[in-house]
């Protein structure tokens, strides 16, 4: 029963590997990105290390798989990374970031009379 464990906690660290890759592929695509790299980079490291867990769940048995709820995953990838963002008073990464995030989740960005409204 360890050894099983032992492989699926590899498997998870090896899908986590594969996932942060794929993720910090797609910030590539974030406008401003050429700009500061480094900066979206650490973003994803960061915020990948704190949500990756939550979404991704192992079954236990001969046939071990990991499954990752990808929804779930971009959501929190991508709250996490604004929160980040905000907080080091990075406002136009923030923005940015959830304008990407509204174009994979194909969200319509709000009309500028109801945001004057708020």
């Amino acid at each position: 029963m360890i050894i099983g464990l032992i492989v699926a906690f590899s498997r998870e660290g090896d899908d986590g590997k594969q996932v942060l890759k794929d993720a910090k592929q797609m910030i590539r695509q974030v406008q401003g990105f050429h700009e500061s790299p480094e900066y979206y980079e650490r973003l994803v490291d960061r915020a990948h290390r704190e949500v990756f867990s939550e979404a991704y769940s192992m079954s236990v048995g001969r046939r071990s798989r990991g499954t990752l709820d990808e929804d779930k995953y971009l959501t929190d990838l991508f709250a996490r990374m604004i929160q980040i963002a905000q907080g080091e008073n990075a406002d136009h990464v923030a923005k940015n970031l959830k304008k990407l995030h509204d174009e994979i989740f194909q969200i319509e960005p709000e009309p500028e009379t109801a945001k004057k409204g708020k």
